[in-house]
């Protein structure tokens, strides 16, 4: 269903679970196979913020299970961030693709439509910091500040991991920006606070 945003704040994460996935809010569910909600700890330290679901993410309805998750992951284990620390969602929650079934960008209004289930999503978290890779997530990040003042959040914005895969030079400076995100952790939260606890 196309819901307003004055509905989609007072959602508990059972109510938007069950409204993500029977959402018809843009023509994107025409197409999906899974809305593809997040992954990761119900407390994170830090959540991370990408573009859209991939064919393997439409496909298993679950965010980053494909190449460039590999990536992703490998570089969250690398800085230390147990699972229970962290959380990965997406801007717009079903798979944007082309009339010859590849990927694409979403277009504004899909973001718009979106957008209020990562609002909800991030304010119900409450993590510390909020790392929007790529520039998709980028664009939504002035609006965030705005919905997301009362939980005191720091943000960084990256690359997508997926650029990785097709010019493996930027993994170096991937690689860079997981170093600073360490770096920003460790001196801002404690080791305790980086344990987070539950998953969803």
């Amino acid at each position: 269903m196309g819901l307003r945003r004055g509905e989609v704040i007072e959602m508990s994460w059972d109510e938007l679970r069950r409204d993500i996935k029977d959402c018809n809010g843009c023509m994107l569910f025409h197409t999906r196979m899974h809305a593809v909600i997040g992954r990761g700890s119900s407390q994170p330290v830090v959540v991370f913020v990408a573009e859209g679901p991939g064919e393997s993410e439409d496909k298993k309805g679950i965010p980053f299970c494909g190449k460039s998750g590999i990536v992703l992951d490998s570089e969250i284990m690398r800085i230390g961030l147990s699972y229970n620390s962290y959380y990965i969602a997406n801007v717009v929650k079903c798979r944007p693709m082309t009339v010859d079934f590849k990927n694409r960008k979403p277009t504004i209004s899909e973001i718009d439509a979106c957008y209020p289930f990562l609002a909800r999503q991030l304010s119900l978290l409450k993590p510390k910091l909020i790392v929007l890779m790529g520039e998709t997530a980028k664009t939504v990040e002035s609006r965030l500040k705005v919905d997301l003042k009362d939980i005191n959040v720091d943000f960084y914005s990256m690359i997508h991991p997926a650029a990785t895969l097709y010019r493996r030079k930027l993994y170096l400076l991937f690689r860079v920006c997981f170093d600073n995100i360490k770096e920003k952790l460790s001196d801002k939260y404690s080791d305790n606070s980086l344990d987070g606890y539950g998953n969803i």
